[in-house]
């Protein structure tokens, strides 16, 4: 898992992205399926990689969009669709 190595590391999503020849969007949401399947998507794992939930000036979680598209949903993986 390189990528969550860069991350914690402190490199940004687009360096990485453009480092590995892929986008910003095809790469966190091929990790966040990975991260699915291997049963590792919680949020000891999620936060240092995406960041913290919402503040109150910030009302949707980073990762809001990859839930939706991929049917992997943070607080329920074991029930959430496996979408492609």
């Amino acid at each position: 898992m390189k990528v969550v190595e860069m991350r914690q590391s402190g490199m940004s999503w687009k360096i990485i992205s453009k480092n590995l020849g892929i986008t910003v969007q095809a790469l966190q949401r091929r990790l966040w399926v990975l991260l699915a399947r291997n049963g590792n998507l919680m949020p000891s794992v999620v936060y240092p990689i995406w960041g913290p939930l919402p503040s109150e000036f910030r009302k949707k979680a980073k990762w809001n969009w990859l839930e939706n598209s991929t049917g992997y949903m943070l607080s329920n993986v074991t029930t959430a669709s496996h979408a492609q």
